[in-house]
């Protein structure tokens, strides 16, 4: 019973989690508030809540400091007595401490982590929740007592310094630590950088959230994360480099060695600043006026041509092409942009009707025969609203024969409007030859989607680039580097950030040669490459970016015939991308169904059997409609991705968005949902050699009991699994685990809700939730 008029919680806050409790051993609580989560009560409910949080970084050189402003909310008619505990980063001081408001200013201390940690049990065992062991392992603040006044709000501001790492390139790395407890009603974020580099601050990058930059001088830009993704869970991580090279490309490298073998995985980070020369531009504007573009289609794609035009630069040139039964054409060759050639270009398009059908393949190869003009980077816009029904129909065809006439190396960007298209074709040009290609859906604007393209594509820096990798005798060595995306090397445009991931197979220093066409000529650009040098803790994202594109560039092999339907190439495929998604959850329309009741997903058989299948049916089978243009959609997203995706999500073939909430990434483990369980897929790829250990995974979809812990008995020949333990929350067992997995640093598996069975050390472990 509570005599008292000002009722007692604790606010446990890291970041994104918030949780109410009272000192473990000297007081009881009555609430426990988890941001991410929910509020807990402890015998009573609370008015408490978190309502905001606010982040401001300046970071001067790479000094930083960070600012935590918590806005909390009394909805009750009694003030409540509030205690905040706040994880802070290793290295970090705590300066500031303070209410935003009318009060006195509450106290604080710094726990070292063997105090934190027993705080941290204490609540745990009170509120018989583990979630908050995912911060077991970290230096905390802990305040004294404040008020939250009744119907009222209270504004809690904490400020600490830290000293940041750099690499030897100029790399310099930031952490907010925050929990990677996945809440869709979580509070967002508000997070702003402000960076004073007192030199140019280049390649700016977060692998964690999407940002957006800007620069109020060079040395000076402002990140905010963007509002799409204020809820995205896990720590906020955030690069720069400080001065780097001169010249049309700055760049850094973040490396992952691989634990198993020499080389690992590595990610280089670039970005292109406005040149002080740029390489004009060709343009042409490739119309379809076939009778199905009537109306507000072809009304937009006129717009859109002419948007185009008037924007060229006075050096630059530009043609038009339309297109229905016929081929049709605005000038024989590409003229120089000038007052009298838009004029005659606007009237030209205005004219255009629309009949016929649709002459693709003409089309495409009349554009790219046409004489190029010297000096300039030649690129190709092509607008198509439906499958070729004139001309030549075939796909291989259109597909060898544009490559055969593409002699002038033009950049082809495809859009295709509408579902009635044959999306792989469109695919196939554009990534050949250095375009992309975009898809404008129904009810969706065909001049704002080219717009967002074009806008993309002025001041062109750095074109048809190639990398190699050279010893240290300046040697070609050819098999340093494997599985590069993007590949080819995308052209470089003023403003672009190049975000490349690949395999490095040898760990000796090297240096990487970039070489690409400038407006002064070929340019060859050294990186050198230090793999030990350029690690990053927590370097799981270089990984799962670089398997989400992988993955894409596998299927797309598939999708365009680049391999045979055979045991020996398509088996080989379908067993990597079933090895792709088991170790990194990454999860598409073809092995979604890993993640759903009743899969087995310890038979690695009946996987790929089934991946294949969808393979050969969907990647290849369907190459026009929804289904078509939802694959291309999907696969362009993992290929472009710039970060790691925390969940898997794709367009199915109605053009729905499908959300995987049966996968979760934690720390650097992959988790699927498997019966009323969380398995961690180091277990799972152990089931796929191992048949002791598959019917481990078998057993721990059921209702599995502290007695059935034993393993069966492992099936020669295969190499034993240890045996299979079950322990319960609280016992001896689960807190033998819970320091082995804090221990490793994977305290956030504590953040999953449920079971979870993982490997605590070598030891396959189901931890049992509170019950």
């Amino acid at each position: 019973m509570v005599c008292e008029s000002v009722l007692r919680c604790v606010v446990v806050w890291c970041l994104g989690v918030v949780a109410a409790f009272a000192q473990t051993s000297s007081f009881a609580s009555d609430v426990v508030v988890l941001p991410q989560r929910q509020a807990y009560a402890m015998g009573m409910i609370t008015g408490v809540d978190l309502v905001a949080v606010d982040v401001d970084v300046a970071i001067e050189g790479r000094q930083a400091a960070t600012t935590i402003v918590m806005s909390l909310s009394n909805r009750s008619t009694t003030a409540r007595e509030t205690e905040v505990l706040m994880p802070i980063p290793d290295g970090a001081v705590v300066r500031g401490f303070d209410f935003l408001g009318g009060a006195d200013a509450p106290t604080a201390t710094l726990l070292e982590r063997h105090e934190a940690r027993t705080l941290y049990q204490g609540i745990v065992e009170r509120l018989r929740d583990p979630a908050l062991l995912e911060f077991a392992s970290s230096r905390t603040l802990r305040s004294s007592v404040f008020p939250v006044p009744a119907n009222g709000e209270q504004k809690l501001s904490v400020t600490y310094d830290e000293l940041l790492s750099t690499t030897p390139d100029g790399r310099v790395d930031y952490r907010l630590p925050r929990s990677d407890a996945m809440n869709t009603g979580a509070v967002a974020w508000t997070i702003s950088v402000r960076v004073d580099g007192g030199a140019p601050v280049r390649s700016v990058y977060s692998p964690s959230h999407e940002i957006h930059v800007a620069r109020l001088s060079p040395n000076r830009p402002v990140i905010n994360v963007s509002r799409e993704s204020a809820q995205t869970p896990g720590d906020f991580r955030l690069s720069f480099v400080l001065g780097g090279r001169s010249g049309p490309f700055a760049s850094t490298f973040i490396t992952a060695p691989d634990p198993d073998e020499p080389g690992g995985w590595f990610a280089l980070i670039g970005d292109v600043p406005q040149a002080s020369e740029r390489l004009p531009r060709e343009v042409t504007i490739v119309l379809d006026r076939s009778g199905s573009m009537a109306g507000a289609k072809m009304d937009q794609a006129r717009d859109a041509a002419l948007q185009i035009i008037e924007g060229l630069y006075e050096d630059e040139a530009f043609n038009i092409f339309d297109y229905s039964n016929e081929v049709a054409s605005f000038s024989p060759v590409p003229v120089r942009k000038s007052v009298d050639t838009v004029r005659a270009a606007r009237d030209y398009v205005r004219a255009l009707s629309v009949d016929g059908g649709t002459n693709l393949a003409e089309a495409l190869l009349t554009t790219l025969r046409q004489p190029a003009t010297p000096g300039m980077l030649p690129m190709v816009l092509f607008l198509t609203d439906g499958r070729a029904t004139v001309g030549v129909r075939d796909e291989a065809t259109i597909r060898t024969r544009a490559a055969a006439e593409n002699t002038h190396g033009r950049r082809v960007f495809t859009f295709g409007v509408g579902t009635d298209v044959n999306a792989p074709l469109l695919d196939q040009v554009a990534q050949s030859t250095r375009g992309t290609s975009t898809y404008v859906l129904p009810d969706e604007d065909v001049e704002v989607k080219v717009g967002e393209v074009y806008a993309k594509l002025f001041g062109p820096v750095l074109t048809g680039a190639s990398i190699v990798a050279r010893d240290a005798s300046g040697a070609i060595d050819a098999y340093a580097l494997r599985d590069i995306t993007p590949s080819p090397l995308p052209d470089l445009y003023a403003g672009d950030e190049l975000v490349l991931v690949g395999r490095y197979l040898r760990d000796e220093p090297m240096t990487l040669e970039v070489e690409g066409r400038t407006a002064a000529g070929v340019e060859r650009i050294e990186l050198p490459f230090d793999a030990a040098a350029s690690q990053i803790a927590d370097d799981i994202f270089v990984r799962r970016l670089w398997a989400q594109r992988r993955v894409a560039s596998l299927i797309d092999a598939v999708r365009m015939f680049e391999v045979r339907d055979d045991a020996d190439q398509l088996g080989e495929i379908t067993q990597e991308i079933v090895q792709l998604s088991t170790t990194y959850g990454v999860l598409t329309e073809y092995t979604a169904f890993m993640a759903t009741e009743g899969t087995d997903i310890g038979d690695v058989d009946a996987l790929r059997k089934r991946v294949r299948s969808a393979l050969a049916s969907r990647a290849r089978g369907t190459r026009t409609g929804r289904g078509a243009v939802s694959q291309s959609v999907n696969i362009a997203r993992l290929r472009r991705a710039q970060r790691a995706q925390r969940t898997s999500s794709f367009l199915d073939a109605s053009l729905s968005r499908i959300e995987v909430s049966a996968v979760q990434q934690v720390a650097d483990l992959t988790f699927f949902k498997i019966g009323p369980r969380w398995v961690d897929t180091r277990i799972i790829r152990r089931s796929q050699v191992d048949r002791a250990a598959a019917q481990q995974i078998r057993a721990s979809a059921g209702a599995l009991t502290a007695s059935e812990s034993a393993a069966p008995e492992p099936t020669p020949p295969t190499t034993p699994m240890k045996s299979l333990r079950v322990v319960d929350f609280g016992s001896e067992g689960y807190t033998a685990a819970v320091e082995q997995l804090v221990s490793e640093g994977r305290g956030a598996v504590f953040a999953l809700d449920g079971d979870i069975y993982v490997l605590a050390g070598d030891e396959p472990t189901i931890l049992r939730a509170p019950r």
